[in-house]
């Protein structure tokens, strides 16, 4: 077909927005790459996530809940395990999550480590089955969180979650970026609040279907920054 300035311009747009997927995807590799290996001495090298505290207030907002929000040094486990978490009907973790590997036998999520030790920092899959849950969701906004790890499948984040009382769960099943994540999840609560009677499923289904059909972000369209995730569990 002959160029015009119109397909010329669409041309530019489409070329930008494919190097800047081709930029995150390549630190999304490197980061599911060292994910994959979650030695403790590692963990010092985690990156910050500035934008989950937005999340979770955001989704605070959403829920008119704003008691028992969570950052930063106040993220400890010694703080989740003074929590009355049987009366939550729903928990979101907001973290990294580790897969199995060298130094741990276990998947798990980071929390904020007492110092510099990193071992008080991991939520693993044996501390997760021993907690008093009943809720009726609990969203693991991080990455990975629906891997098996290396050996032990039954380790998962999930069982370990569905054995403490947990009645469904979001998780991810690669690498994720945190801004399209944030996006994300705020739009599955928008929806959840909209449609109380609604489960997760039909909430992701609608969160994921707004970002690939938004005009007005064609770069959060792509399906690698909302198809990580799923639900699974009662709350269909």
């Amino acid at each position: 077909m002959p160029n015009n300035e119109e397909s010329a311009i669409v041309d530019q747009l489409f070329s930008s927005t494919r190097n800047r997927i081709n930029t995150v995807r390549q630190s999304l590799q490197s980061s599911f790459n060292f994910m994959g290996d979650s030695a403790l001495e590692n963990l010092s090298r985690l990156a910050p996530l500035p934008k989950t505290e937005q999340q979770l207030h955001a989704i605070g907002e959403i829920l008119g809940e704003d008691d028992h929000i969570y950052t930063g040094k106040a993220a400890t486990l010694q703080q989740l395990e003074q929590l009355p978490l049987e009366k939550f009907e729903t928990l979101v973790f907001a973290t990294h999550g580790l897969t199995a590997g060298k130094d741990m036998p276990e998947p798990g999520l980071v929390m904020t480590p007492n110092g510099d030790d990193f071992t008080s920092a991991i939520l693993d899959s044996s501390t997760i089955a021993g907690l008093n849950l009943n809720a009726d969701r609990v969203v693991l906004s991080a990455c990975n969180t629906a891997e098996l790890g290396q050996d032990n499948g039954l380790a998962s984040l999930s069982t370990a979650f569905f054995q403490a009382g947990a009645k469904s769960l979001l998780v991810s099943h690669w690498s994720t970026e945190q801004s399209a994540t944030t996006e994300l999840m705020v739009s599955v609560f928008q929806h959840i609040k909209q449609y109380p009677e609604q489960g997760l499923t039909p909430a992701l289904r609608h969160a994921a279907q707004t970002m690939r059909d938004h005009d007005k972000n064609s770069f959060h369209a792509h399906p690698m920054f909302w198809a990580p995730f799923v639900a699974i569990g009662q709350d269909q």
